[in-house]
């Protein structure tokens, strides 16, 4: 098996942050987060209510909110990247809502996530 730094210096990524080093809303590569990590809390990881899409479709919106807690990503974009279809995300919205761990409002011509575990457990 391969070392992560060993696959980034094959794939050729650059480490640099885009934007200021001090600024604490950075702007990051996108190719950068491709090869970073996504922190999922372990409630979520072991709750037997959410199927693989579920916890597909929690992770992407958790990949999107990075340094917030939220994030507006079209139905699109979060089929696209959960590797689903556009009603299976909006039933995993739905249950996902219902199960308490995310809420959303109407911004204009998309909808605005909120990651709700991801402000009880004390983060931005």
């Amino acid at each position: 098996m391969e070392r992560i730094g060993e696959t980034m210096k094959r794939k050729k990524i650059p480490r640099k942050v885009v934007g200021g080093e001090s600024s604490k809303n950075k702007k990051i590569d996108k190719r950068i987060l491709i090869q970073g990590f996504t922190k999922i809390p372990n409630i979520i990881i072991l709750d037997p209510a959410l199927n693989c899409q579920d916890f597909r479709i929690i992770t992407v919106l958790t990949f999107h909110s990075f340094y917030k807690s939220w994030c507006n990503p079209s139905h699109k974009t979060i089929a696209k990247e959960s590797y689903t279809g556009i009603s299976t995300v909006k039933r995993a919205l739905l249950k996902l809502k219902d199960l308490g761990y995310i809420d959303w409002e109407r911004k204009r011509s998309s909808n605005r996530y909120t990651l709700i575990w991801k402000k009880t457990t004390g983060n931005k």
